[in-house]
Protein backbone atom coordinates (compact mmCIF):
# COMPACT_ATOMS: atom_id res chain seq x y z
CA UNK A 1 0.00 0.00 0.00
CA UNK A 2 3.03 2.31 0.00
CA UNK A 3 2.17 3.19 -3.59
CA UNK A 4 -0.65 5.37 -2.26
CA UNK A 5 1.90 7.74 -0.72
CA UNK A 6 3.44 8.25 -4.14
CA UNK A 7 0.00 8.72 -5.67
CA UNK A 8 -0.96 11.43 -3.18
CA UNK A 9 2.10 13.51 -4.01
CA UNK A 10 0.38 14.34 -7.30
CA UNK A 11 -2.29 16.29 -5.45
CA UNK A 12 0.15 19.12 -4.69
CA UNK A 13 0.37 21.59 -7.56
CA UNK A 14 1.12 25.27 -8.29
CA UNK A 15 -1.08 27.68 -10.19
CA UNK A 16 1.14 30.59 -11.10
CA UNK A 17 2.92 28.83 -13.97
CA UNK A 18 3.48 30.49 -17.32
CA UNK A 19 1.93 29.01 -20.41
CA UNK A 20 4.89 30.38 -22.38
CA UNK A 21 8.53 31.08 -21.63
CA UNK A 22 8.03 34.85 -21.61
CA UNK A 23 6.62 36.38 -18.44
CA UNK A 24 3.93 39.01 -18.90
CA UNK A 25 2.35 41.50 -16.54
CA UNK A 26 -1.13 42.95 -16.72
CA UNK A 27 0.39 46.31 -17.70
CA UNK A 28 2.10 44.74 -20.73
CA UNK A 29 -1.09 43.03 -21.81
CA UNK A 30 -3.10 46.23 -21.31
CA UNK A 31 -0.63 48.28 -23.35
CA UNK A 32 -0.77 45.68 -26.12
CA UNK A 33 -4.58 45.61 -26.20
CA UNK A 34 -4.85 49.41 -25.97
CA UNK A 35 -2.39 49.99 -28.81
CA UNK A 36 -4.66 47.98 -31.09
CA UNK A 37 -7.49 50.49 -30.47
CA UNK A 38 -5.63 53.70 -31.27
CA UNK A 39 -6.90 54.03 -34.82
CA UNK A 40 -10.44 54.70 -33.64
CA UNK A 41 -9.22 57.69 -31.57
CA UNK A 42 -7.00 59.31 -34.20
CA UNK A 43 -9.67 61.27 -36.07
CA UNK A 44 -11.17 62.71 -32.90
CA UNK A 45 -7.72 63.69 -31.61
CA UNK A 46 -7.01 65.53 -34.86
CA UNK A 47 -10.40 67.26 -34.59
CA UNK A 48 -9.60 68.64 -31.13
CA UNK A 49 -6.16 69.86 -32.24
CA UNK A 50 -7.81 71.62 -35.17
CA UNK A 51 -10.34 73.25 -32.81
CA UNK A 52 -7.50 74.60 -30.66
CA UNK A 53 -5.74 75.99 -33.73
CA UNK A 54 -8.99 77.60 -34.88
CA UNK A 55 -9.58 79.23 -31.49
CA UNK A 56 -6.08 80.75 -31.62
CA UNK A 57 -6.50 82.19 -35.11
CA UNK A 58 -6.62 85.96 -35.74
CA UNK A 59 -10.14 85.71 -37.09
CA UNK A 60 -13.06 83.49 -36.02
CA UNK A 61 -13.65 82.50 -39.65
CA UNK A 62 -11.49 82.67 -42.79
CA UNK A 63 -11.50 86.03 -44.61
CA UNK A 64 -13.52 86.22 -47.84
CA UNK A 65 -12.16 87.68 -51.05
CA UNK A 66 -14.54 89.13 -53.63
CA UNK A 67 -13.92 90.32 -57.20
CA UNK A 68 -16.53 92.00 -59.41
CA UNK A 69 -16.61 93.66 -62.85
CA UNK A 70 -19.19 96.06 -64.29
CA UNK A 71 -19.40 96.86 -68.04
CA UNK A 72 -21.86 98.39 -70.58
CA UNK A 73 -20.33 96.37 -73.37
CA UNK A 74 -23.50 94.38 -74.00
CA UNK A 75 -25.81 97.42 -74.43
CA UNK A 76 -24.55 101.00 -74.98
CA UNK A 77 -20.87 100.09 -75.10
CA UNK A 78 -19.75 103.66 -74.32
CA UNK A 79 -16.70 102.40 -72.45
CA UNK A 80 -18.05 102.18 -68.91
CA UNK A 81 -15.86 99.81 -66.98
CA UNK A 82 -15.51 99.06 -63.31
CA UNK A 83 -13.31 96.60 -61.40
CA UNK A 84 -13.73 96.00 -57.69
CA UNK A 85 -11.63 93.85 -55.37
CA UNK A 86 -12.66 93.48 -51.75
CA UNK A 87 -11.99 91.41 -48.68
CA UNK A 88 -14.35 90.73 -45.75
CA UNK A 89 -12.54 90.00 -42.47
CA UNK A 90 -14.56 88.35 -39.68
CA UNK A 91 -13.88 89.87 -36.26
CA UNK A 92 -13.77 88.41 -32.78
CA UNK A 93 -16.22 90.06 -30.44
CA UNK A 94 -14.95 91.04 -26.97
CA UNK A 95 -14.33 87.87 -24.92
CA UNK A 96 -15.32 85.54 -27.78
CA UNK A 97 -11.79 84.42 -28.59
CA UNK A 98 -10.88 83.60 -24.98
CA UNK A 99 -14.15 81.69 -24.59
CA UNK A 100 -13.41 79.72 -27.76
CA UNK A 101 -9.87 78.91 -26.53
CA UNK A 102 -11.18 77.79 -23.15
CA UNK A 103 -13.84 75.59 -24.77
CA UNK A 104 -11.35 73.98 -27.18
CA UNK A 105 -8.82 73.32 -24.41
CA UNK A 106 -11.36 71.80 -22.04
CA UNK A 107 -12.84 69.67 -24.81
CA UNK A 108 -9.40 68.27 -25.57
CA UNK A 109 -8.83 67.53 -21.89
CA UNK A 110 -12.23 65.84 -21.73
CA UNK A 111 -11.28 63.77 -24.76
CA UNK A 112 -8.02 62.65 -23.11
CA UNK A 113 -9.90 61.86 -19.89
CA UNK A 114 -12.43 59.85 -21.89
CA UNK A 115 -9.53 57.87 -23.36
CA UNK A 116 -8.20 57.13 -19.86
CA UNK A 117 -11.70 56.12 -18.81
CA UNK A 118 -11.98 53.68 -21.73
CA UNK A 119 -8.52 52.30 -20.94
CA UNK A 120 -9.58 51.80 -17.32
CA UNK A 121 -12.68 49.91 -18.45
CA UNK A 122 -10.50 47.77 -20.73
CA UNK A 123 -8.24 47.05 -17.75
CA UNK A 124 -11.29 45.88 -15.81
CA UNK A 125 -12.35 43.55 -18.59
CA UNK A 126 -8.83 42.16 -18.82
CA UNK A 127 -8.63 41.64 -15.06
CA UNK A 128 -11.87 39.68 -14.97
CA UNK A 129 -11.00 37.60 -18.04
CA UNK A 130 -7.47 37.02 -16.74
CA UNK A 131 -8.52 35.57 -13.41
CA UNK A 132 -11.40 33.66 -14.91
CA UNK A 133 -8.87 31.95 -17.18
CA UNK A 134 -6.44 31.36 -14.31
CA UNK A 135 -9.14 29.86 -12.10
CA UNK A 136 -10.33 27.59 -14.91
CA UNK A 137 -6.70 26.65 -15.60
CA UNK A 138 -6.36 25.66 -11.96
CA UNK A 139 -9.48 23.51 -12.24
CA UNK A 140 -8.01 21.70 -15.25
CA UNK A 141 -4.73 21.11 -13.46
CA UNK A 142 -6.52 19.93 -10.36
CA UNK A 143 -8.84 17.62 -12.28
CA UNK A 144 -5.84 16.18 -14.12
CA UNK A 145 -4.03 15.44 -10.88
CA UNK A 146 -7.16 13.83 -9.48
CA UNK A 147 -7.58 11.65 -12.54
CA UNK A 148 -3.94 10.60 -12.38
CA UNK A 149 -4.33 9.55 -8.76
CA UNK A 150 -7.61 7.68 -9.26
CA UNK A 151 -6.32 5.98 -12.40
CA UNK A 152 -3.40 4.61 -10.42
CA UNK A 153 -5.72 3.49 -7.64
CA UNK A 154 -7.97 1.78 -10.20
CA UNK A 155 -5.01 0.04 -11.81
CA UNK A 156 -3.71 -1.06 -8.40
CA UNK A 157 -7.17 -2.31 -7.38
CA UNK A 158 -7.57 -4.22 -10.65
CA UNK A 159 -4.24 -5.92 -10.04
CA UNK A 160 -5.30 -6.88 -6.53
CA UNK A 161 -8.62 -8.19 -7.84
CA UNK A 162 -6.80 -10.60 -10.09
CA UNK A 163 -4.69 -11.66 -7.12
CA UNK A 164 -7.83 -12.19 -5.03
CA UNK A 165 -6.82 -9.54 -2.49
CA UNK A 166 -9.94 -7.32 -2.90
CA UNK A 167 -13.59 -7.89 -3.64
CA UNK A 168 -15.13 -7.09 -7.08
CA UNK A 169 -17.18 -4.33 -5.39
CA UNK A 170 -14.01 -2.39 -4.55
CA UNK A 171 -12.75 -2.73 -8.12
CA UNK A 172 -16.12 -1.46 -9.33
CA UNK A 173 -15.89 1.56 -7.02
CA UNK A 174 -12.36 2.37 -8.14
CA UNK A 175 -13.40 2.21 -11.80
CA UNK A 176 -16.40 4.49 -11.19
CA UNK A 177 -14.18 6.99 -9.40
CA UNK A 178 -11.80 7.10 -12.36
CA UNK A 179 -14.64 7.60 -14.88
CA UNK A 180 -16.10 10.44 -12.80
CA UNK A 181 -12.67 12.07 -12.72
CA UNK A 182 -12.43 11.83 -16.52
CA UNK A 183 -15.79 13.56 -16.86
CA UNK A 184 -14.71 16.33 -14.48
CA UNK A 185 -11.51 16.85 -16.45
CA UNK A 186 -13.41 17.12 -19.74
CA UNK A 187 -15.77 19.73 -18.27
CA UNK A 188 -12.86 21.67 -16.76
CA UNK A 189 -11.02 21.71 -20.09
CA UNK A 190 -14.10 23.02 -21.89
CA UNK A 191 -14.55 25.81 -19.34
CA UNK A 192 -10.88 26.72 -19.54
CA UNK A 193 -10.93 26.84 -23.33
CA UNK A 194 -13.89 29.22 -23.24
CA UNK A 195 -12.27 31.46 -20.62
CA UNK A 196 -8.91 31.53 -22.39
CA UNK A 197 -10.46 32.39 -25.74
CA UNK A 198 -12.44 35.19 -24.10
CA UNK A 199 -9.23 36.63 -22.64
CA UNK A 200 -7.43 36.42 -25.97
CA UNK A 201 -10.32 38.18 -27.68
CA UNK A 202 -10.18 41.08 -25.23
CA UNK A 203 -6.37 41.21 -25.09
CA UNK A 204 -5.92 40.96 -28.87
CA UNK A 205 -4.08 37.65 -28.61
CA UNK A 206 -1.78 38.37 -25.65
CA UNK A 207 -0.53 35.70 -23.26
CA UNK A 208 -2.05 35.32 -19.83
CA UNK A 209 -0.14 37.43 -17.27
CA UNK A 210 1.66 35.34 -14.66
CA UNK A 211 2.55 38.20 -12.33
CA UNK A 212 -0.15 38.86 -9.76
CA UNK A 213 -0.87 42.50 -9.01
CA UNK A 214 0.24 44.35 -5.90
CA UNK A 215 -2.47 46.13 -3.94
CA UNK A 216 -2.32 49.87 -4.60
CA UNK A 217 -3.99 52.86 -3.00
CA UNK A 218 -6.82 54.74 -4.64
CA UNK A 219 -5.71 56.93 -7.54
CA UNK A 220 -6.63 60.58 -6.82
CA UNK A 221 -7.17 60.99 -10.57
CA UNK A 222 -9.67 58.14 -10.88
CA UNK A 223 -10.34 57.82 -14.65
CA UNK A 224 -14.10 57.51 -14.23
CA UNK A 225 -14.35 60.49 -11.89
CA UNK A 226 -11.97 62.64 -13.96
CA UNK A 227 -13.85 61.90 -17.15
CA UNK A 228 -17.22 62.71 -15.58
CA UNK A 229 -15.87 65.95 -14.08
CA UNK A 230 -14.38 67.10 -17.38
CA UNK A 231 -17.55 66.25 -19.29
CA UNK A 232 -19.39 68.59 -16.92
CA UNK A 233 -16.72 71.28 -17.27
CA UNK A 234 -16.82 70.92 -21.05
CA UNK A 235 -20.59 71.49 -21.09
CA UNK A 236 -20.12 74.55 -18.87
CA UNK A 237 -17.56 76.21 -21.13
CA UNK A 238 -19.63 75.35 -24.19
CA UNK A 239 -22.58 77.07 -22.54
CA UNK A 240 -20.44 80.14 -21.87
CA UNK A 241 -19.12 80.15 -25.41
CA UNK A 242 -22.58 79.81 -26.98
CA UNK A 243 -24.16 82.39 -24.67
CA UNK A 244 -21.58 84.96 -25.78
CA UNK A 245 -22.42 84.26 -29.42
CA UNK A 246 -26.00 85.47 -29.44
CA UNK A 247 -25.55 87.13 -32.82
CA UNK A 248 -23.51 86.30 -35.89
CA UNK A 249 -19.92 87.27 -36.58
CA UNK A 250 -19.24 90.95 -37.43
CA UNK A 251 -17.10 91.61 -40.50
CA UNK A 252 -14.73 94.37 -41.55
CA UNK A 253 -15.15 95.05 -45.27
CA UNK A 254 -12.31 96.64 -47.27
CA UNK A 255 -12.50 97.12 -51.04
CA UNK A 256 -10.72 98.92 -53.87
CA UNK A 257 -12.57 100.05 -57.00
CA UNK A 258 -11.11 101.18 -60.33
CA UNK A 259 -13.63 102.66 -62.84
CA UNK A 260 -14.28 104.91 -65.84
CA UNK A 261 -17.50 106.13 -67.46
CA UNK A 262 -16.39 106.31 -71.13
CA UNK A 263 -13.63 105.28 -73.50
CA UNK A 264 -12.02 108.72 -73.45
CA UNK A 265 -11.91 109.00 -69.63
CA UNK A 266 -9.07 107.72 -67.42
CA UNK A 267 -9.65 105.10 -64.73
CA UNK A 268 -10.33 106.43 -61.27
CA UNK A 269 -9.69 104.54 -58.06
CA UNK A 270 -11.41 104.61 -54.72
CA UNK A 271 -11.21 102.73 -51.43
CA UNK A 272 -14.20 101.71 -49.36
CA UNK A 273 -14.12 100.66 -45.70
CA UNK A 274 -17.18 99.24 -44.02
CA UNK A 275 -18.35 97.27 -40.98
CA UNK A 276 -21.05 94.61 -41.18
CA UNK A 277 -22.82 93.89 -37.90
CA UNK A 278 -25.20 90.90 -37.79
CA UNK A 279 -28.65 91.58 -36.46
CA UNK A 280 -30.86 89.01 -34.79
CA UNK A 281 -30.11 85.30 -34.55
CA UNK A 282 -31.43 85.08 -30.98
CA UNK A 283 -33.85 82.23 -31.73
CA UNK A 284 -31.11 80.00 -33.09
CA UNK A 285 -28.88 80.87 -30.15
CA UNK A 286 -31.61 80.08 -27.63
CA UNK A 287 -32.07 76.64 -29.20
CA UNK A 288 -28.35 75.93 -28.90
CA UNK A 289 -28.23 77.15 -25.30
CA UNK A 290 -31.21 74.95 -24.42
CA UNK A 291 -29.52 71.90 -25.97
CA UNK A 292 -26.27 72.58 -24.09
CA UNK A 293 -28.17 73.11 -20.84
CA UNK A 294 -29.79 69.71 -21.30
CA UNK A 295 -26.36 68.15 -21.93
CA UNK A 296 -24.99 69.93 -18.85
CA UNK A 297 -27.78 68.58 -16.66
CA UNK A 298 -27.17 65.06 -17.96
CA UNK A 299 -23.42 65.38 -17.32
CA UNK A 300 -24.01 66.60 -13.76
CA UNK A 301 -26.42 63.75 -12.98
CA UNK A 302 -24.01 61.25 -14.53
CA UNK A 303 -21.14 62.62 -12.46
CA UNK A 304 -23.07 62.30 -9.21
CA UNK A 305 -24.08 58.76 -10.10
CA UNK A 306 -20.49 57.77 -10.95
CA UNK A 307 -19.25 59.20 -7.64
CA UNK A 308 -21.73 56.99 -5.80
CA UNK A 309 -20.90 53.95 -7.94
CA UNK A 310 -17.16 54.27 -7.40
CA UNK A 311 -17.60 54.70 -3.65
CA UNK A 312 -19.79 51.57 -3.56
CA UNK A 313 -17.33 49.58 -5.69
CA UNK A 314 -14.46 50.53 -3.41
CA UNK A 315 -16.37 49.44 -0.30
CA UNK A 316 -17.31 46.15 -1.96
CA UNK A 317 -13.69 45.60 -3.05
CA UNK A 318 -12.39 46.12 0.49
CA UNK A 319 -14.90 43.62 1.90
CA UNK A 320 -14.23 41.12 -0.87
CA UNK A 321 -10.47 41.26 -0.29
CA UNK A 322 -10.85 40.74 3.45
CA UNK A 323 -13.24 37.84 2.86
CA UNK A 324 -10.83 36.25 0.36
CA UNK A 325 -7.96 36.50 2.83
CA UNK A 326 -10.07 34.99 5.60
CA UNK A 327 -11.15 32.15 3.29
CA UNK A 328 -7.54 31.50 2.31
CA UNK A 329 -6.53 31.22 5.96
CA UNK A 330 -9.45 28.87 6.67
CA UNK A 331 -8.63 26.79 3.60
CA UNK A 332 -5.07 26.36 4.82
CA UNK A 333 -6.29 25.04 8.18
CA UNK A 334 -8.82 22.77 6.46
CA UNK A 335 -6.09 21.32 4.26
CA UNK A 336 -3.93 20.48 7.27
CA UNK A 337 -6.84 18.70 8.91
CA UNK A 338 -7.69 16.80 5.72
CA UNK A 339 -4.09 15.67 5.30
CA UNK A 340 -3.94 14.52 8.91
CA UNK A 341 -7.15 12.53 8.50
CA UNK A 342 -5.92 11.05 5.22
CA UNK A 343 -2.78 9.71 6.91
CA UNK A 344 -4.85 8.04 9.63
CA UNK A 345 -7.32 6.51 7.17
CA UNK A 346 -4.53 5.28 4.92
CA UNK A 347 -2.93 3.43 7.80
CA UNK A 348 -6.29 1.96 8.77
CA UNK A 349 -6.96 0.92 5.17
CA UNK A 350 -3.61 -0.83 4.98
CA UNK A 351 -4.52 -2.73 8.14
CA UNK A 352 -7.96 -3.63 6.81
CA UNK A 353 -9.82 -1.36 9.23
CA UNK A 354 -11.44 0.67 6.41
CA UNK A 355 -12.72 -0.37 3.02
CA UNK A 356 -11.79 1.21 -0.32
CA UNK A 357 -14.98 3.30 -0.45
CA UNK A 358 -14.11 5.07 2.79
CA UNK A 359 -10.50 5.53 1.72
CA UNK A 360 -11.59 7.04 -1.60
CA UNK A 361 -13.95 9.34 0.27
CA UNK A 362 -11.05 10.50 2.45
CA UNK A 363 -8.86 11.11 -0.58
CA UNK A 364 -11.73 13.05 -2.13
CA UNK A 365 -11.92 15.26 0.96
CA UNK A 366 -8.18 15.90 0.82
CA UNK A 367 -8.39 16.66 -2.88
CA UNK A 368 -11.25 19.09 -2.31
CA UNK A 369 -9.31 20.76 0.50
CA UNK A 370 -6.25 21.17 -1.73
CA UNK A 371 -8.44 22.49 -4.54
CA UNK A 372 -10.11 24.94 -2.18
CA UNK A 373 -6.78 26.11 -0.76
CA UNK A 374 -5.25 26.71 -4.20
CA UNK A 375 -8.43 28.38 -5.44
CA UNK A 376 -8.57 30.62 -2.38
CA UNK A 377 -5.06 31.90 -3.15
CA UNK A 378 -6.22 32.80 -6.64
CA UNK A 379 -9.30 34.45 -5.17
CA UNK A 380 -7.07 36.67 -3.03
CA UNK A 381 -5.08 37.68 -6.12
CA UNK A 382 -8.29 38.39 -8.03
CA UNK A 383 -9.67 40.44 -5.13
CA UNK A 384 -6.48 42.54 -5.20
CA UNK A 385 -6.98 43.14 -8.94
CA UNK A 386 -10.61 44.09 -8.37
CA UNK A 387 -9.57 46.45 -5.58
CA UNK A 388 -7.04 48.11 -7.89
CA UNK A 389 -9.76 48.42 -10.52
CA UNK A 390 -12.15 50.04 -8.07
CA UNK A 391 -9.38 52.41 -7.00
CA UNK A 392 -8.83 53.52 -10.60
CA UNK A 393 -5.40 51.91 -11.03
CA UNK A 394 -4.43 51.35 -14.67
CA UNK A 395 -0.65 51.90 -14.51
Amino acid sequence: MTTFKTMKVGLAFGYFVLASANAASLQQVLDHAWAAQQDKWRSEAEHHLAQIDLSQAWTPEPPKLGVSHTSDQLNANQGRREWEVGVDIPLWRPGQRSNAMDAATVEQRAFLARQSFEKWKLAGELREAWWEARLSEAEVRNAGRKLELLARINADTARKLKAGEVAPLEANQAKQAELDARRELALARAAHDKAFRSFQLISMGAELPDQAEVLQNSDPEHPALSSAALETESANVQLKKTSSSSVGTPELALSYTSERDAFDEPYRGRVKLGLVIPWGGGAQNRAQVAAINAALSTAQINREQIVRQIAMQQRVAVNELQLARDNAANAGELLELAREKSVWVQKGYQKGQFDLAFYLKTLQEEWLAQSLQAKSELEVARAISRSNQANGVIQ
